[in-house]
């Protein structure tokens, strides 16, 4: 049983799972490309062809379809869904033998999340009386895993469904994806750290019997990470990020000037604020020196850019905050938790009212999450991790949207 995907010179070719099958034609049979149907064979003839499904709209003259995604390049997509299947699998394995809780939290939220730069998705709930309500799909279980926490769980993880609107053109974006995410309870962002690094050395030797990920002709080595703080990153260029925050104008011109030095066009960067000059240089220049020859941990973003994580120890200028760098992409985000309801509410509030002068979509207060941080949230460790470029690295493949059928 199968697809016809070929009548020529007499042969019919059937297509299913394992394979193509090539037999001999009575001509009598009337079939066409694109049907389904069920063949007894007989020395390599096709006889008593049984018409299961006749193909109106044949998938096989469709490019883009789902049918020519599976089946191009000898059925290599089979694969990957198996693998991906056990990469998931492996995901779960690894967090339930360290005690963790599987969590699935709700897609319909009062917040869909409180960033400067991260568009959610929105919809409309009617109530059994018909008022409106509106709703947010997640741009990340953070919010409710934290409600867990603050409930009394301690050790906690979801493999999650995230929305984010307005996206990039990219190979390594899309407007839904896979988020997994865990915190720690009564532990520090050190520990989730450890948990990423030991993660992902354990998908490498568990799924793939590896210890590097090999892409786009790199290798790196995933025995060993390396460590580096954003302030180190920027001080490589002659650029002091202190000045981020001691003086805004010094810090801008720096930046300024050291595009200037690389020939930009001033359009690019003349008429930017701090913020959007830190992102482009840390996208132009560092992000793609990061995690070749081995994975990086970027950690300790300013303070102002990390309004989740409480500040270190060393300085309020500096956020407890990391990221994971892999073959120049970002793979995960992660936080020494803030805890004070107080700075938190102080700081959503502030990124409600900013983002009304340049957003596309409106964020309501997250009123829930803050009452959870009133009740008490002990202190805790938590990182996201983006399970579909993780898997894409692993996998060597040119884009996440390779990782699935659709």
């Amino acid at each position: 049983m199968g697809r016809i995907i070929n009548i020529n010179n007499g042969c019919i070719y059937i297509s299913d799972i394992t394979g193509v099958l090539k037999l001999k034609l009575d001509n009598s049979n009337p079939v066409n490309e694109g049907d389904i149907v069920s063949i007894r064979v007989n020395r390599g003839n096709a006889k008593e062809i049984t018409i299961l499904t006749k193909a109106e709209n044949n998938p096989i003259s469709i490019a883009d379809s789902p049918y020519n995604k599976l089946n191009k390049n000898d059925r290599k997509l089979v694969d990957i869904l198996k693998n991906r299947q056990s990469f998931m699998k492996n995901i779960r394995d690894f967090f339930d033998k360290k005690d963790f809780l599987e969590i699935n939290s709700p897609y319909l939220l009062e917040s869909g999340g409180v960033e400067y730069y991260i568009e959610p998705f929105t919809t409309t709930y009617y109530d059994y009386s018909n008022n409106p309500q509106n709703l947010f799909l997640p741009t990340s279980p953070e919010f409710s895993l934290k409600e867990a926490i603050s409930a009394g769980l301690e050790k906690i993880y979801e493999i999650k469904t995230c929305f984010r609107n307005c996206g990039e053109n990219s190979l390594i974006h899309n407007p839904e994806f896979f988020m997994l995410e865990w915190y720690r309870a009564y532990d520090t962002y050190e520990s989730v750290i450890d948990d990423t690094v030991k993660l992902i050395s354990y998908l490498g030797k568990k799924c793939y019997k590896t210890d590097k990920i090999i892409f786009n002709d790199k290798e790196c080595s995933i025995n060993k990470f390396e460590k580096k703080s954003v302030k180190e990153l920027f001080s490589n260029f002659g650029i002091n990020l202190d000045y981020y925050r001691l003086d805004k104008d010094k810090f801008s011109n720096d930046l300024k000037k050291y595009f200037k030095s690389k020939n930009y066009e001033p359009s690019y960067y003349e008429n930017l604020n701090k913020d959007d000059l830190f992102f482009k240089f840390f996208l132009e220049f560092i992000e793609p020196t990061l995690g070749f020859n081995s994975p990086t941990i970027v950690y300790d973003y300013p303070l102002e850019m990390s309004i989740l994580s409480e500040p270190t120890d060393s300085s309020n200028m500096y956020g407890k905050r990391f990221e994971l760098y892999i073959c120049g992409i970002e793979i995960a985000n992660g936080f020494g938790e803030l805890t004070d309801w107080e700075i938190q509410e102080k700081n959503f509030n502030k990124v409600v009212e900013e983002r009304k002068k340049y957003a596309k979509i409106e964020l309501t207060f997250p009123t829930r999450f803050i009452s959870s941080l009133k009740f008490g949230i002990p202190p805790t460790g938590g990182v996201a991790l983006g399970v579909e470029r993780l898997f894409m690295l692993f996998e060597g493949l040119k884009s996440i949207k390779n990782t699935n059928i659709f």
